[in-house]
């Protein structure tokens, strides 16, 4: 009980610091990028910039890189590849390059694994990779479209029909966390 209430607490952290939007991928000024807003001053910078959306931006541990969402060429779920990024916007790198949609990175917390979420089967799967993108590999298939994934610890926390759920990264013990009215 108490392990789940800290992954509870913990999804509902991050998620919260996420919508706080110190580091958000949104098109500010016509111009779809990675911005830093300066809580202090309220002054907004630009990190990196792109002709695309991009989306689903997470800092590794020690907030020196950055993985996210980023879609090349067009908006539909095919154009979605997961890339990192310095935080101070250099060293671009691509790191998924296929037809399917890949999204939702998130850093393994000693930074040398990327989960991320791809729909490369009949439903959205976790997949889990090095961080320069090498050994791509299937994490787990729950047989539904995932959703949302965070790693804490030792353990990946995940959507899964409007339910939250909980893995251990080696992809063993999936189980259950809560059970909403009308999930699904």
């Amino acid at each position: 009980m108490r392990l789940r209430c800290k992954l509870l607490f913990a999804v509902l952290v991050l998620t919260s610091l996420f919508l706080v939007g110190v580091v958000q991928g949104v098109p500010y000024l016509e111009e779809w990028g990675i911005y830093k807003l300066d809580p202090s001053t309220q002054s907004i910078s630009l990190i990196y910039s792109c002709p695309d959306k991009l989306d689903s931006i997470k800092f590794n541990t020690p907030e020196t890189a950055l993985a996210f969402t980023r879609y090349y060429g067009g908006t539909d779920y095919e154009y979605a590849e997961i890339c990192t990024l310095s935080s101070d916007g250099t060293n671009l790198r691509r790191l998924t390059d296929n037809d399917n949609l890949d999204a939702m990175p998130s850093w393994s917390p000693d930074g040398s694994e990327i989960a991320f979420l791809s729909w490369r089967d009949a439903t959205m799967d976790l997949w889990i990779m090095n961080s320069d993108g090498s050994n791509q590999r299937m994490l787990y298939d729950s047989g539904y479209h995932d959703g949302d994934i965070h790693w804490l610890g030792d353990t990946m926390v995940f959507t899964r029909n409007s339910q939250i759920w909980a893995i251990n990264s080696d992809g063993s013990n999936p189980r259950q966390l809560t059970d909403p009215p009308r999930a699904g």
